[in-house]
């Protein structure tokens, strides 16, 4: 669908959850940063689309970011907060280029080492 205010071409209502749709710009712009630049840019680039929003679009285009690796004191502050039973959504306000998922992923693989709480 062509916008007659915006001149962009809306996506097909499959890539929006309860939310805006994604335009062609936006998805083209997604692809360009999307691996190479910090959550806190990507967030200035798409100010009307939370993290989780822009993440979910990521993997729906398949468009890879390459994983940071965990610092020790990134594991302790981890297992600090996961001690506190913070979820991981409120931990991941304490971790600059962190998710939720990445820190339950995270969390699994030091309980699995044997790491506890």
């Amino acid at each position: 669908m062509i916008s007659a205010l915006t001149s962009e071409v809306t996506c097909p209502p499959m890539y929006s959850v309860g939310g805006l749709m994604w335009t062609v710009n936006e998805r083209q712009r997604l692809m360009n940063a999307y691996a190479k630049a910090p959550k806190e840019r990507l967030l200035v680039l798409f100010p009307d689309r939370s993290w989780d929003a822009i993440m979910t679009q990521a993997s729906r285009l398949r468009i890879p970011r390459p994983g940071l690796k965990w610092t020790p004191e990134e594991d302790g502050l981890l297992v600090e907060l996961r001690g506190r039973g913070l979820s991981y959504r409120k931990m991941a306000e304490h971790f600059k280029n962190r998710g939720p998922m990445a820190l339950k992923n995270r969390a699994y693989i030091l309980r699995k080492a044997g790491v506890k709480k």
